[in-house]
């Protein structure tokens, strides 16, 4: 984050910037071991596209970025455009984020790529705009997720007790369930419900797109169709989110699976996970069976666990399954976790032939 908005860094305001301990890692990874060349980094590779000085940090065991996969700058990794509904590049780079939050800020619906997947993103506050999103994804009562801009943004709007900030600011950042507080919000965000789904930023970009001036309170649901997994591909942006959203907010680094947000509710303090994604899985557990078995889950909001070898691997929340496109999803998550079950690989679209 200091890096990020200091002006005499290199990587200032770059929007996928990281290092060791930060960025993504299973939503990147096509295939172990966990190297540069066998995730969605290798467009970049080591060497012959990465620039010098990321070369030099990366092969430094005394830097940060001793290894660390996704490294890039500016100058040789991956960069963001903004995109209008026909496909036309309308600014890159800076630009793009400084339009895109001018535009949430006037009542535009943008879909932005993050970590796993994209986002739909509208300012929260509006219920004009909070009620036209629900009847663009034909989304009756389910909730929006909202992500707040940082705590001093969600005040009022949930109430914040210390272990709610704690699990909000803490590294996995999921979606937490907190009870809606005293400030009034579109009641189309939660129709029915006493708590709403608040989470921070974790990505870069979105960090910027506060700086930039963005509405403090976003919606921030996935970018979806009706009982379809969330969109990942840029190849399939258009084609899937078209009349959802007005903007489109694109990135050049590959996404290879789908991971949604995390949910989780607070219980004496502690969180109580109800959706297993993004920071929390792929989980790895120690349970021994005399021969490898494979856990399918169930036909609504599905994930699956593979045991084999003294170990079981719990997968990301997959959802229900009644949809071809999530059906899809699911036999790649079961390919991803052991290669040798029967089963389509998944890997990012550019592994898909899309």
């Amino acid at each position: 984050m200091r890096e990020l908005f200091d002006p005499n860094d290199r990587r200032y305001k770059y929007p996928f910037i990281n290092c060791t301990n930060c960025g993504p890692r299973y939503s990147i990874i096509r295939e172990l071991p966990y190297d540069r060349a066998y995730t969605t980094m290798q467009a970049f590779e080591i060497c012959e596209e990465m620039c010098e000085d990321c070369v030099r940090e990366y092969h430094n065991p005394l830097d940060r970025r001793f290894h660390a996969q996704p490294v890039a700058c500016p100058a040789c990794g991956p960069q963001i455009s903004l995109w209008d509904a026909s496909g036309n590049v309308l600014a890159e780079s800076d630009r793009a984020i400084t339009q895109v939050a001018q535009a949430l800020r006037e009542g535009k619906t943008v879909a932005i790529k993050g970590l796993g997947g994209y986002h739909l993103a509208c300012d929260a506050t509006n219920e004009e705009l909070v009620n036209l999103l629900r009847t663009r994804k034909h989304r009756k009562f389910k909730p929006f997720a909202l992500m707040g801009r940082d705590l001093g943004a969600l005040e009022g709007y949930v109430e914040l007790p210390e272990d709610a900030k704690r699990v909000l600011t803490g590294i996995e950042r999921p979606i937490a369930l907190l009870l809606k507080g005293s400030k009034p919000l579109p009641e189309a965000l939660a129709p029915g419900n006493a708590d709403l789904g608040v989470m921070l930023p974790y990505t870069p970009l979105q960090h910027l797109l506060f700086a930039e001036g963005a509405p403090e309170l976003l919606v921030m649901t996935s970018a979806n169709r009706p009982g379809e997994p969330i969109v990942y591909c840029d190849e399939e942006l258009l084609e899937k989110l078209s009349g959802l959203a007005d903007l489109f907010l694109a990135g050049t680094r590959p996404i290879a699976r789908r991971v949604a947000d995390s949910v989780v509710a607070l219980f004496q303090g502690d969180p109580v996970i109800l959706r297993r994604a993004r920071g929390y899985a792929p989980v790895l557990r120690s349970e021994w069976f005399k021969r490898p078995v494979l856990a399918l889950g169930g036909m609504l909001k599905n994930a699956i666990a593979l045991s084999m070898g003294g170990y079981a691997f719990v997968s990301q929340h997959l959802g229900d399954l009644n949809e071809l496109e999530a059906f899809n999803a699911f036999q790649e998550t079961i390919h991803d976790l052991h290669p040798h079950v029967p089963g389509e690989p998944g890997g990012g679209c550019q592994r898909q032939g899309r």
